[in-house]
C-alpha cells in the first residue's frame, strides 16, 4: 500500500492571486520593487500598474555624466536615495506615476556654449522624455536647461496636472544671451492651464499677454513698458483667480516717478512701510493692492479672512 502526501505544493509567485502580489508589491520599496519587475513579464506588467512611491524626481546632467536622485515615501516618511538612469526610465514609463516636482538641471565647465558631451546628455535626456507614449503627471516643474531639453520635457507633461513653473535659464552664468519664450510654449495646452509660473533669469523674455491667465507669478522682465504694467494692473483687478504678481523692471527705463503717475499709485497708509507705496482700485473686498520700491512692483489681492 502506497502512502498519499496530503501536503499541498507551494505555489510560485507568479501563480499567487493578484490581489495578494497586488498588496505584496506595495508592500516593497523602491529598490525591491525595481528588482521583482525584472523577475518576469508578469511581473513586470504587475509592478508597473501600480503606483510607484515617488514624490520627487531630480536630474542633473552635464559634463560629468547624469545623476538621478528620486525622494520617495517608505513607511509613512520621505527619505532621498540616489538612482540609475535605467530606473529612471522604468519610473517614467509608468502611467500611474504622480510627481509633486520634476527638476531638471543642465551643468557645463564650458565658459561660452554647451560642450559636445553636454549635448549628448541632454540628447539622451530627450530621448527618455520623446520615447514616452504618454503624458506626465506631474504638479510642478523645475527647469534649467537648454531650449531644446526643455521643450521635450513641457510636451510631455499632463495640461491640468501642470501647475507650476520654476524657470531659469541655463546661460545666465556664461553670457547675456536674451530669449524669447517660444510660442511652441506658450501655445501649448500646458500652458494655458498652467496656474503659477516663477522667472529666475532677466534673459529670458515672456510677452505680457502670456501672463495674464496666470494665478500667480514673479518674473524679470527688463524689457516691460508702462503700457505692460498698466495691463497688469488691469487684468489682476479684474481676474477672479488672480492672487499675486511680481514684476522685475529695469529701473532705468521705467522711472518709478513715472510709474506712480501711469498708475496714480499713492503713499501707504501704514507708517511702517512708508517707503512702498499703495493704491487700492476700488474699496471692495476683491480690490488690488499695489506696491512699488527699487526696481520691482507688487500686485496683490488683499487678504480677506
Amino acid at each position: 500500500m502506497s502512502l498519499v502526501s496530503l501536503r499541498t505544493p507551494i505555489p510560485k509567485l507568479g501563480q499567487l492571486p493578484i490581489s495578494f502580489l497586488e498588496k505584496v508589491v506595495d508592500k516593497l520599496d523602491m529598490i525591491s520593487q525595481l528588482k521583482l519587475r525584472k523577475v518576469s513579464h508578469y511581473l513586470r506588467v504587475l509592478v508597473d500598474s501600480r503606483k510607484p512611491p515617488v514624490n520627487k524626481i531630480f536630474i542633473k546632467y552635464g559634463f560629468s555624466g547624469i545623476s538621478v536622485k528620486f525622494d520617495i515615501w517608505e513607511n509613512g516618511q520621505r527619505r532621498s536615495c540616489r538612482m540609475t538612469f535605467e530606473s529612471l526610465i522604468c519610473i517614467l514609463q509608468n502611467r500611474k506615476l504622480y510627481l509633486d516636482e520634476l527638476s531638471v538641471e543642465a551643468w557645463c565647465h564650458d565658459d561660452c556654449e554647451m560642450c559636445e558631451e553636454c549635448l549628448s546628455k541632454g540628447k539622451q535626456i530627450r530621448d527618455v522624455f520623446n520615447s514616452l507614449s504618454h503624458r506626465l503627471r506631474v504638479n510642478r516643474l523645475r527647469s534649467e536647461c537648454h531650449e531644446m531639453d526643455m521643450l521635450s520635457i513641457i510636451k510631455k507633461l499632463q495640461s491640468g496636472c501642470f501647475n507650476e513653473w520654476e524657470l531659469s535659464c541655463m546661460w545666465h552664468r556664461h553670457r547675456e544671451l536674451h530669449w524669447r519664450m517660444p510660442e511652441e510654449i506658450t501655445s501649448s495646452y500646458q500652458w494655458k492651464r498652467l496656474k503659477r509660473f516663477y522667472l529666475d533669469d532677466c534673459t529670458v523674455t515672456v510677452p505680457i499677454e502670456h501672463l495674464l491667465h496666470l494665478d500667480w507669478f514673479h518674473v524679470e522682465l527688463p524689457l516691460a513698458s508702462m503700457d505692460d504694467l498698466k495691463k497688469l494692473r488691469d487684468n489682476a483687478h479684474n481676474s477672479a483667480s488672480f492672487k499675486e504678481g511680481w514684476v522685475e523692471f529695469c529701473p532705468t527705463t521705467l522711472k518709478e516717478e513715472a510709474i506712480k503717475k501711469r498708475l496714480d499709485l499713492v503713499p501707504n497708509p501704514d507708517p511702517e512701510k512708508q517707503e512702498l507705496l499703495f493704491h487700492r482700485i476700488d474699496t471692495s473686498d476683491e480690490g488690488l493692492d499695489i506696491e512699488l520700491w527699487c526696481g520691482n512692483i507688487f500686485f496683490y489681492k488683499p487678504y480677506n479672512p
